[in-house]
C-alpha cells in the first residue's frame, strides 16, 4: 500500500507541475497501442534444461499524454498509461510457473497489468505540418495484478485454464523502473496533432526470482503507439 500511495502521489505531482507551468504551450491527449514484451534471461540461463523457453507476446496499452513545450524544438512529455506486459513459456516436460503446474507441451501465457508513469524528453525536427521527433526518459511502473493462462493447440488454440497470480505470494516485484527511447512522426491537424511512434523499453528492475535459479529476471519490450494531442 505504501508503494501504491507513493506512486499515485508522484503521478499527481507530475501532472500538476506540467499543467501549472505549461500555460498556453501545453497539449493534452490520448494514446493507444500494442507492446511486445518478454523476459530478459541472464547469459547462458536459457540453455539449461530445467528452465522453460520464454518468448515474447503482444498486449494492448492506452492512456493519457501531455506535452509541455519548452522551446520550438524541445518539450517534456508526461504520460499516464495502463499497459499489459508478459511472456509465454514452454518446456518439453512438465514445469511449474508462479505456483501453477504446467503440463508438457502446453504453453503458459503470463500477463501482468501495469500502471506506468513515463516522463520523457522530446526533441523535434523538421518544419511544416509534418514533424519527426525523438523521445527518451525514465518510466516508473506498478504491477496491479496478473494472470496465467495455459493454452494447447489441437488444430486451433484452446485455453485450458486461467489462474489469477497472487503477486505477493510469489514475491513479484510490483514497482518497476525502466528506461524508454523512441522515434515518431506528428501531423498538425485541427487544434492539435496526430502522432505515431515506436519505442523500446529497457527494464532495470528485477521483477521475479525464477525457481531453481538464484537469478532474477527483467522485462524488455517494443511498442507501437498512436494518438492525438490537443493544444490549449
Amino acid at each position: 500500500m505504501k508503494a501504491k500511495g507513493w506512486m499515485l502521489t508522484l503521478v499527481a505531482l507530475t501532472w500538476i507541475s506540467a499543467i501549472a507551468f505549461a500555460q498556453s504551450s501545453f497539449s493534452l491527449g490520448v494514446k493507444s497501442g500494442v507492446n511486445r514484451t518478454n523476459l530478459k534471461l541472464p547469459d547462458g540461463l536459457s540453455d539449461l534444461n530445467q528452465v522453460p523457453q520464454f518468448s515474447a507476446i503482444n498486449n494492448p496499452s492506452f492512456g493519457l499524454i501531455g506535452e509541455w513545450q519548452l522551446a520550438p524544438f524541445f518539450a517534456i512529455q508526461p504520460e499516464l498509461t495502463f499497459t499489459t506486459k508478459g511472456f509465454k513459456a514452454q518446456q518439453d516436460g512438465e514445469f511449474q510457473l508462479f505456483g501453477v503446474d504446467v503440463p508438457a507441451g502446453v504453453v503458459a501465457y503470463s500477463e501482468f497489468n501495469y500502471l506506468e508513469l513515463p516522463l520523457l524528453a522530446k526533441a523535434k525536427f523538421g518544419k511544416g505540418i509534418v514533424q519527426g521527433y525523438l523521445t527518451a526518459g525514465p518510466v516508473l511502473g506498478y504491477a496491479l495484478d496478473g494472470k496465467l493462462t495455459t493454452r494447447a493447440t489441437v488444430l486451433v488454440a484452446l485455453d485450458l485454464m486461467k489462474t489469477p497470480i497472487n503477486l505477493e505470494n510469489i514475491n513479484y516485484e510490483r514497482l518497476e523502473a525502466s528506461i524508454v527511447s523512441g522515434a515518431g512522426l506528428s501531423v498538425q491537424a485541427l487544434h492539435g496533432q496526430f502522432f505515431l511512434d515506436g519505442r523500446y523499453q529497457y527494464g532495470l528492475s528485477e521483477v521475479y526470482d525464477l525457481p531453481l535459479i538464484s537469478d532474477k529476471l527483467q522485462l524488455r519490450g517494443l511498442s507501437l503507439n498512436a494518438g492525438y494531442l490537443y493544444q490549449f
